[in-house]
């Protein structure tokens, strides 16, 4: 999932907005899910929003699953389901939590749109070929409604932070929109724009002199 286009949310708070599902909210769900296995369906590319903490984006797997109790009813299908969320990265798990608190996010999102606890989810790892799950606690909750507060203070305040150059940039799908070695330079716009169309010129096959 990559969070994006936050919109103006109000002030995070500890509490939680949980309206019912609405019938627009299954239909986008119904249309998401791609596959069944036994008592799990898959959803991909199901679209999440949290009005709240003014966050939307684009989950990569939503699963759910049949439960006894606290789940949602799907469009034409019996009994409970349980969302649970699954993020997919390439690489391997990180040192910090951010991972983890991405996939928070989401379960934050659709608890706001379906109105029902989701207590784990699950990260899985390209890299190694390992799942782990994920469980949702006050911390995580914690440590993720911050950052989209920070989100929203960055937003607000006009200013992008500089880029570090990591190893991990490596991996990173966002690379060449973030340029963390242009970042490092502390080049204004204009001198890397400059410095790029002479390098663009320079590069161009030289066009064969006169007789």
């Amino acid at each position: 999932m990559a969070i994006n286009n936050p919109t103006n949310a109000p002030a995070v708070s500890a509490a939680r907005w949980n309206p019912k599902a609405s019938p627009r909210c299954l239909g986008s769900i119904e249309s998401a899910i791609s596959a069944s296995r036994g008592d799990v369906r898959i959803a991909r590319g199901l679209a999440l929003r949290s009005l709240r903490l003014g966050l939307s984006g684009i989950a990569d797997v939503v699963e759910f699953h049949r439960a006894n109790e606290g789940g949602i009813q799907l469009v034409d299908v019996r009994g409970l389901w349980r969302p649970f969320p699954v993020e997919y990265k390439r690489g391997r798990p990180k040192r910090d939590r951010c991972d983890e608190v991405q996939v928070c996010a989401q379960a934050i999102c659709l608890e706001e749109m379906l109105g029902v606890d989701i207590p784990e989810g699950a990260l899985f790892y390209g890299a190694t070929h390992h799942r782990f799950d994920v469980s949702f606690d006050a911390a995580l909750r914690g440590e993720t409604e911050h950052a989209a507060l920070r989100l929203h203070e960055l937003i607000r305040s006009g200013k992008t932070p500089s880029a570090v150059r990591e190893p991990k940039c490596d991996r990173c799908s966002l690379m060449d929109i973030c340029m963390p070695e242009v970042a490092a330079k502390s080049h204004s716009a204009k001198s890397y724009l400059d410095s790029a169309i002479k390098k663009s010129l320079s590069d161009a096959p030289q066009k064969p002199g006169g007789p």
